[in-house]
């Protein structure tokens, strides 16, 4: 038997205040997780509701008193009816939760800089260890949204704790985005300790100039003199740094806002669709960071001015490197001096495929940005 019941026989429409008031006298204050009031199908037949307790113990509790004719509205007395599966199967039981000063979405753009493309202040952050996965709660014109960053989405944790600043920032690499939920309106006829899930339903990137999508990384700035929970227990990639960490405006950098985070070259420049296809996996994964990719970057993957092979090897070379490149245009530079003072082109790995496979490239397109990946088909 699970926590939840139907408490039928109420001769007439109640809210669910008046529920929760009236079960709560026989099982105590704050007993009631979940009340939702229906509504009879039929004219003759009378309101029930149901009701999720926060123990077992106090549905059974009701039943029994229900059974024993005990309890009442008005004149009529309530039936109570056990239900298989609770309203919301898994509450909230999450392990530590704090409020953050603000929550800032951007780009890391050196190891000690921060490229900040929307903020959002005293955001509270649910950490939810044992399902693996991170919740932040905030409003925005009006509207709450949830996101949600599942554990898969997250590359690495650093703690960064600048010696001028009394504040510490937690710095979350990603390498996908949170799912956005948006919060419908609640239902007149329900009552709830917290909003219950089904009150949040998926939505896009609510941001001007889709600014969540475009974000390799979050930062959350903890507040001052509350003592920060030992992360390295929950996260195998966490790491603390002690050294200056700036946040500086950025702008967005994507060439397509309906399609975030798609890179490209000024207009005068034509590159080829494998090389973009590349820098945008780059730029995706956390390898390259966008607000870096300048006119000189394009020119140096221009294959009008550099032999193919070297740019596609230098590429290749920077996914294979495990982590982000600050400064592109010098490390292009110096990879082809590399390749240009041994006077040989870089070997291309021999991979013969299978019979009727062959390499296709793949687009995913998610509620908040897009995916690229290419693999044998």
């Amino acid at each position: 038997m699970g926590k939840t019941i139907d408490l039928d026989g109420f001769p007439c429409l109640v809210s669910e205040e008046t529920v929760k008031e009236l079960v709560e006298q026989y099982t105590g204050t704050g007993t009631v997780y979940l009340v939702q009031v229906k509504e009879p199908r039929k004219k003759e037949s009378r309101v029930y509701a149901r009701v999720q307790f926060t123990t077992v113990e106090n549905a059974d509790l009701i039943i029994s008193l229900a059974d024993e004719r005990k309890i009442y509205y008005e004149t009529s007395y309530l039936k109570a009816y056990p239900k298989e599966f609770d309203i919301e199967r898994e509450p909230k039981v999450y392990v530590h939760d704090m409020e953050a000063e603000t929550l800032y979405f951007g780009c890391q753009t050196s190891k000690d800089m921060f490229s900040v493309l929307w903020k959002s202040e005293n955001v509270p952050v649910e950490f939810w260890f044992r399902r693996r996965k991170l919740r932040f709660f905030l409003s925005y014109l009006s509207v709450e949204y949830k996101l949600e960053l599942l554990y898969e989405n997250i590359w690495q944790i650093e703690l960064r704790c600048p010696p001028d600043k009394s504040e510490k920032f937690l710095l979350i690499q990603l390498l996908g985005a949170c799912r956005i939920y948006k919060k419908c309106e609640e239902s007149a006829d329900s009552y709830s300790k917290e909003t219950p899930e089904y009150q949040w339903v998926r939505e896009t990137d609510f941001t001007p100039l889709f600014c969540l999508g475009q974000s390799s990384a979050i930062c959350l700035e903890l507040p001052s003199g509350v003592p920060v929970l030992n992360f390295s227990e929950y996260f195998a990639y966490y790491k603390e740094t002690e050294g200056p960490f700036i946040l500086e405006s950025g702008l967005p950098f994507s060439c397509n806002l309906d399609l975030v985070p798609i890179v490209g070259p000024p207009h005068e420049l034509d590159l080829p669709y494998k090389l973009l296809f590349k820098i945008c996996i780059l730029v995706q994964q956390g390898y390259l960071a966008g607000p870096t990719l300048d006119n000189k970057f394009y020119r140096l993957v221009n294959p009008q001015r550099m032999n193919i092979a070297l740019i596609e090897h230098a590429l290749e070379k920077l996914y294979h490197s495990k982590e982000c490149c600050y400064e592109p245009v010098r490390w292009l530079q110096e990879q082809y001096i590399k390749y240009l003072t041994s006077r040989k082109l870089p070997k291309t790995p021999d991979i013969t495929l299978d019979n009727g496979l062959m390499y296709v490239h793949r687009v995913q397109i998610s509620p908040c940005k897009v995916y690229f990946s290419w693999s044998r088909g």
